[in-house]
């Protein structure tokens, strides 16, 4: 059999191969410089923006504080935020309460270490960052998987916490099906390979489509927090963490604990979320012992961007009806 036909194709392939590798390359080199800094408000925050060493492993932790007042604060950011999604809310509540904002380990500007993400995990770093803080308690305000890290520092540290806020949060399994689109999509094996790839070379275009996903008002979405998002995708092992979350991280331990959970805890939901639905506000409601339920009409899955004074307004009052 003659294999010159065979040999011509395969360098063929192997052309297109190499060609395509090296755009790939470039264009990724090219996302990297262009996010290696923040702009804009982005830019702005990060000027406030300070670093603590946290725990055994003495992770690196980005986090932004303000206000002097005698209560603490702590507001906790979702899957794939930072703690710039806090940034209104950080001005409003500064004026009563000492407020941080972090990037939660393995997200941001913080340190992702080679570990298994599980609510416990991220529980018992909460309490390492009080500790390197100073702050014996606090209140714990989080949206998304931010809110179920609240819960679970409260299941699992109860001395730690003083109130929960509950924002659009995660904390049951079945809840994963509501997932944004390309977070279901790396779930599954090469698929999310691919969509790691993809990261790589348009983080912007997944940080923005993602939000719009999330929003019923997109007004807040910019090219501020499009870019402030995206360059945690830069970071060192960053994509390796966030794939390892997406199949690894389950809620089943905090799922079978919420009604162990005494401490006050706010609900507050946007009406039109369509990532984590209402129903899921109304059973954490049914499962909380002492909660306040409170749902924001025409608003989507961050009412902290949406409606920041209003969602200000709600956690002050109930900080100051659970003292």
């Amino acid at each position: 059999m003659d294999m010159k036909p065979f040999r011509g194709k395969f360098r063929y392939i192997l052309l297109l191969g190499v060609i395509v590798f090296s755009a790939l390359f470039l264009i990724k080199n090219n996302v990297e410089q262009s996010l290696s800094e923040p702009v804009g408000q982005g830019a702005l925050f990060e000027e406030k923006a300070e670093y603590v060493r946290v725990g055994e492993e003495n992770h690196n932790i980005r986090y932004v504080s303000a206000g002097q007042g005698e209560q603490t604060l702590i507001l906790i950011h979702g899957l794939g935020a930072t703690a710039y999604t806090w940034r209104h809310l950080i001005d409003l509540l500064a004026e009563e309460y000492r407020v941080y904002a972090l990037d939660l380990i393995g997200f941001g500007m913080s340190d992702k270490p080679d570990a298994k993400p599980s609510p416990r995990f991220f529980a018992d770093f909460m309490v390492d960052f009080m500790d390197a803080v100073g702050a014996d308690q606090a209140h714990l305000i989080g949206n998304s998987l931010g809110g179920a890290v609240a819960a679970a520092t409260a299941l699992w540290h109860p001395e730690r916490v003083q109130t929960i806020g509950l924002i659009g949060a995660g904390g049951y399994d079945d809840l994963m099906a509501h997932r944004p689109f390309f977070v279901r999509l790396a779930g599954y094996p090469v698929i999310g390979e691919g969509i790691i790839l993809l990261s790589q070379i348009s983080p912007r275009g997944i940080v923005r489509s993602t939000l719009e996903e999330s929003a019923y008002d997109p007004d807040f979405i910019d090219d501020d927090i499009v870019h402030e998002f995206a360059r945690a995708f830069v970071t060192p092992n960053y994509r390796r963490f966030v794939l390892r979350f997406i199949r690894e991280f389950y809620y089943e331990d905090l799922e079978k604990g919420i009604p162990e959970i005494s401490h006050p805890a706010l609900i507050l939901w946007g009406a039109e979320d369509e990532w984590i639905p209402v129903a899921f506000a109304h059973r954490f409601h049914a499962d909380l012992p002492d909660s306040k339920l409170v749902i924001f009409e025409e608003c989507g899955h961050e009412p902290q961007e949406e409606q920041p004074e209003r969602t200000a307004d709600v956690i002050r009052s109930f900080i100051e009806d659970s003292l």
